[in-house]
């Protein structure tokens, strides 16, 4: 069974992205799956609001040990620059999330 994010509600996009830059797939990466779902279920979220406010990213870079985060911006001319670049160089995984009308992210 394949699962869209149509919940517009909670806007959920910021986990999602993560999890899917975390666990690349080929195949219709913009399916919320199963398989996604359960590998959001490795990360921790606790304490974190959606949609996701570029203040709580510290939160949960704190709570996941082994991921950095970076987020990215853009302006009218789709120049790209940077929001939150992470301080925490030595983990892991790095994650770039570009962030959109400041409230939709994207990788």
């Amino acid at each position: 069974m394949k699962f869209r994010n149509e919940n517009k509600t909670d806007n959920p996009c910021f986990k999602w992205c993560v999890t899917r830059a975390l666990n690349p797939v080929t195949d219709h990466p913009e399916r919320i799956t199963k398989q996604l779902n359960e590998q959001a279920e490795t990360l921790n979220f606790k304490n974190i609001s959606y949609p996701v406010k570029l203040k709580d990213v510290d939160k949960f870079e704190k709570q996941n040990s082994t991921i950095s985060l970076n987020v990215l911006g853009h302006d009218d001319e789709n120049k790209i620059y940077p929001l939150r670049i992470s301080n925490k160089h030595e983990r892991l995984h790095e994650v770039n999330l570009l962030l959109l009308e400041d409230r939709h992210y994207v990788n």
